[in-house]
């Protein structure tokens, strides 16, 4: 079952620029970052783990979205609607 990370990454949509409150590379760590790559778009309806270090985003305007985090550091993101 995926892990439900719907309250952590609307934490990130709304936090400005506020560090991280996360561990780094944690599933929360991952949805807050996600939260924050996020806005703009339509407020986010749920969020859940995907494959390796990426979120799969629902948003409230009805899309769904794949944030993945690569590099060694996690800095390289990448956002793909499905």
């Amino acid at each position: 079952m995926a892990t439900d990370l719907t309250n952590e990454c609307k934490e990130g949509y709304v936090a400005g620029i506020s560090k991280c409150p996360y561990l780094h590379s944690s599933p929360s760590w991952l949805a807050w970052q996600a939260g924050q790559r996020l806005v703009g778009m339509s407020s986010i309806k749920r969020a859940r783990m995907s494959r390796g270090y990426s979120v799969r985003v629902e948003t409230v305007g009805g899309s769904t979205l794949i944030v993945s985090f690569g590099r060694h550091d996690l800095s390289a993101v990448t956002i793909n609607r499905l």
